[in-house]
């Protein structure tokens, strides 16, 4: 059953979950990238910042003290947009060195370097960052764990996952493309053959998601929620209801506005 189905009974019973997280998607495509999680205490932590500082604002209550950190994975524009406007406000930015430098961006005070397989601490969330495989100079993704949700594993733009994670209670995971539509719009002309082979090898397709999640350990996972889907190269159907069926689990596309409670405990 999707997520939203879910969350208009977790509305209705929101009273019953007192100390729970609350992810909230403020943009998942190329225009935009960003997601919050929200504690029941109030503490955030923001995952990429590609939006406009104005939604940031919007989605944080403008209550800029409650945001612990900012993770970001690389330093593309639809993910890193807004990157001084974090740190002109004493928020820190965590990614990898490779990030920092080609985002010119070494000298910041508040850059907080990660490395791969190097566990850290953001407020009340501990943090795992992870190589993942994409065209940028050192993208990296996120295992975050909070004891109101367990753990979230957070990977985008990459088009495979080398590692194995155990006890994974939530998933937000890249579906691109569909590798069906994308050859028939490489072979209608549609797509450039230079853009055809990039895709391939810097974004995961829905083929290569649903066998990273079939691979995984999913006895402790409650939802997935899939990212960064392309307008032109994806199907949303056939992504969402092709992982649900395949994984037995609850499953959605992520949609600016989308705002769902993530516990450790089925829905």
């Amino acid at each position: 059953m999707p997520l939203r189905s879910h969350l208009k009974r977790r509305q209705q019973n929101k009273y019953k979950h007192p100390s729970s997280m609350r992810l909230i998607v403020l943009g998942s495509s190329s225009a935009g990238n960003a997601y919050i999680l929200r504690s029941s205490s109030g503490e955030m932590l923001l995952l990429e910042c590609g939006v406009r500082s104005s939604e940031l604002l919007r989605a944080l209550d403008y209550n800029i003290q409650s945001l612990s950190g900012c993770l970001l994975s690389h330093e593309h524009g639809d993910h890193a947009r807004e990157v001084r406007w974090i740190t002109g406000r004493r928020i820190p930015l965590y990614c990898s060195k490779g990030t920092a430098q080609a985002l010119r961006l070494e000298d910041d005070p508040m850059i907080r370097y990660v490395k791969s397989k190097t566990p850290f601490r953001v407020g009340s969330f501990s943090v795992l960052p992870f190589d993942v495989e994409h065209d940028a100079q050192e993208p990296i993704g996120y295992l975050v764990e909070h004891r109101e949700m367990g753990r979230l594993l957070f990977i985008t733009d990459s088009y495979l996952l080398r590692y194995k994670f155990p006890r994974v209670t939530h998933w937000l995971i890249e579906c691109n493309y569909n590798g069906d539509i994308i050859k028939d719009r490489l072979n209608s002309g549609v797509l450039h053959p230079a853009q055809y082979k990039r895709t391939l090898k810097s974004h995961m397709s829905y083929e290569a998601c649903r066998k990273t999640l079939l691979s995984s350990d999913l006895s402790s996972s409650r939802s997935i929620l899939l990212i960064h889907l392309s307008e032109g190269n994806s199907d949303e159907q056939k992504c969402r209801d092709g992982i649900a069926e395949a994984t037995g689990i609850p499953t959605d596309i992520a949609s600016p506005g989308l705002s769902v409670e993530i516990n450790k405990t089925p829905f």
